[in-house]
Parts: C-alpha cells; sequence; structure tokens
C-alpha cells in the first residue's frame, strides 16, 4: 500500500506541476472536447473543458464562464477557419497551425491545435494583432515606396528623353553652327581675296590718275604757260588782257584740285599758299610771281615762309621748287 500511496502522491505533485505550468503559460491555452458532431461525423462545435489564465487575458471571459460551454455558444459568429484547423487536428493526429482574424473579439490570433485523444483537443494560441498592423505599415510603406520609385523612375525616364532631345538638338545646333562657320571662313576668305583685289585696282587706278594728272599739268606748264606767261608780259589791249586773264583762270581751274592733290596733300596750304605754291613748282622767281599775282614782293616772301613752314622744310637745306617738283 505504500507504493501505492507514493504512486499516488508523485502523480499529484506532478499534476500540479503541469497545472501551474499550465495556468502560468504566457499564451492562451484549453482543452477542447467535441459537443457535436455533424451529419459526416464531423465536429461542428467543441466545448472547452479548460483554460489557463492567458486566455482569459486574450479573451475577457473568465474561466468560471469559458468552461462547460462551446465556441458558438460563447462566439456564435465563429469563422469556419478555426473548426476546419481544429478538425484536421483530430484527423491527422499532428499539429496544425493557422491566423486569422476573429470577428467578434476583433484580434489577429495564431492558433495551434494538437490531438490528446479521440475526442479532446489541446489548443494554444496568442495574439498577433499588433505584429499584423506592424506588417500591414510595412505592407503599406512597401507599396507607398514601390509607387515612388515606379513614379520617380518614370519621370527620370521622361528627364533623360528630353535629356537626349535636348543633346541632340544642341549637337545639331553645334553642327550647324560649325558648317555655318566654315561656311563664313570661306567667304572672308573669298571677300579678303576680294578686297585684296580691289586694293589693288584702286591703287592702279590712283596711279594712274595721279600719272594722268601730272601728265596734264606738265604739259600746260611746259606748253601753255609760257606762252600766257609772253603774253602777259606784252602790251595787251584791255580787252586782250580780259581774255588772258579769263584763261588763266580757267585753266587755274583745271590744274587747281591736281595740283592741290599732288603738292599740299595734308599740308594744310590757304588757297593763296597754294597758289604761290603751284608757281613756285613751275619755276618762277619771287619777282615774276608778284607781278603774275599783282602783289608786292614781300608778300611772296611772307607766303613762301608760310609754306616752308607747313611743309616742315624750316631751318632744313632743301630748295622749295625741288621738293614741291618732287612731290609730282
Amino acid at each position: 500500500m505504500s507504493d501505492e500511496n507514493n504512486i499516488e502522491r508523485a502523480l499529484l505533485i506532478n499534476g500540479d506541476k503541469y497545472r501551474r505550468l499550465f495556468n502560468e503559460m504566457v499564451v492562451g491555452a484549453s482543452l477542447l472536447e467535441i459537443a457535436a458532431p455533424g451529419k459526416k461525423k464531423r465536429p461542428i462545435d467543441f466545448r472547452i473543458v479548460e483554460v489557463n489564465s492567458a486566455f482569459e487575458d486574450l479573451t475577457g471571459i473568465p474561466r468560471d464562464r469559458a468552461v462547460g460551454r462551446t465556441i458558438r455558444e460563447l462566439w456564435p459568429k465563429t469563422e469556419a477557419l478555426w473548426f476546419d484547423q481544429i478538425d484536421q487536428a483530430m484527423r491527422s493526429n499532428r499539429r496544425t497551425q493557422a491566423e486569422g482574424f476573429h470577428l467578434e473579439l476583433g484580434k489577429y490570433f495564431l492558433v495551434s491545435a494538437f490531438r490528446l485523444d479521440d475526442r479532446t483537443i489541446g489548443a494554444t494560441f496568442i495574439d498577433i494583432s499588433a505584429h499584423k498592423k506592424i506588417e500591414a505599415a510595412l505592407d503599406n510603406t512597401r507599396r507607398a515606396l514601390e509607387n515612388t520609385v515606379r513614379a520617380r523612375t518614370a519621370g527620370l525616364r521622361v528627364a533623360i528623353r528630353k535629356l537626349r532631345s535636348e543633346v541632340t538638338s544642341r549637337r545639331l545646333a553645334q553642327q550647324a553652327l560649325i558648317n555655318k562657320t566654315h561656311e563664313l571662313e570661306v567667304r572672308s576668305a573669298g571677300l579678303e581675296e576680294a578686297n585684296i583685289a580691289l586694293k589693288i585696282l584702286l591703287k592702279e587706278n590712283q596711279n594712274g590718275r595721279r600719272k594722268l594728272e601730272e601728265k596734264v599739268i606738265c604739259n600746260l606748264n611746259e606748253l601753255i604757260q609760257p606762252h600766257l606767261a609772253k603774253l602777259a608780259a606784252g602790251r595787251l589791249s584791255p580787252r586782250q588782257k580780259v581774255i588772258l586773264e579769263t584763261i588763266n583762270r580757267g585753266l587755274d581751274d583745271i590744274t587747281s584740285p591736281m595740283s592741290r592733290r599732288l603738292i599740299i596733300g595734308n599740308s594744310h596750304l590757304t588757297p593763296m599758299e597754294t597758289q604761290v605754291a603751284n608757281l613756285i613748282r613751275k619755276g618762277n622767281s619771287t619777282k615774276e610771281i608778284a607781278e603774275l599775282l599783282g602783289v608786292a614782293v614781300s608778300t611772296i616772301d611772307f607766303h613762301r615762309l608760310n609754306i616752308r613752314r607747313r611743309l616742315k622744310l624750316t631751318n632744313k637745306q632743301i630748295n622749295l621748287r625741288s621738293y614741291l617738283r618732287s612731290l609730282e
């Protein structure tokens, strides 16, 4: 009898240990038995045999209210998912696991079910609502990030297309500019050649014009002026003097522009100084010039000094007539 007592005592001690472990579990736990089999001998409801403290905390239902009642009595709208899971554990004799949302409790649960015997099932469950919220938030964040990436990628593709188009346009513009530059260079070279040719022609024209003017003035000075001077020195009637003066003025009108270009250039001689310079260049003496112009010899001397000063010949041992002839 002492052995039997020891065995019973050991069983009681172990039973207390397991009950304490059962009650101290942080996950909800319950023992269930088949309460109402269906037409195909599949259970349609389960009666609660035992629950732990975590069950009370997770469901809000105290033990004395839960034990002895069925799942459908406590939660009439319980989803078929949970019954299918328990039925699968009964038939397969293996632990099954499922997660889902319990509408009446308003929570997500992860439930594990395992068969104890032909009519009894053990079930544990934990509240994964917070985890589901995190998952949902992460999923929303992921979708938002994917949408952002897609939008950014689409925008980047558009920007790349625009950039490529702009690069192509700039390349075309650059090539057009190069072509235009080459064309302008060719035109510039042609214009430069034409300008050189024009300069040569202008120079030849000026030289020809100068030679012609020199020839005209030389012929007047050598062939006409001496005879006019002789006529002026002779005895002329008033009418003849008028005619001779008219001829001299006409010749002056012809030769003065030529003489001005050939003699004074940029020397800024006055009209009287220009006339005196022309007569000096022709070889007339101071006295002859004074008589021809009807002024005093001192006046002609004054003009000669001014001509030398304007031509920058002051204090230089240079004959004025020789210098004027060198300008022809």
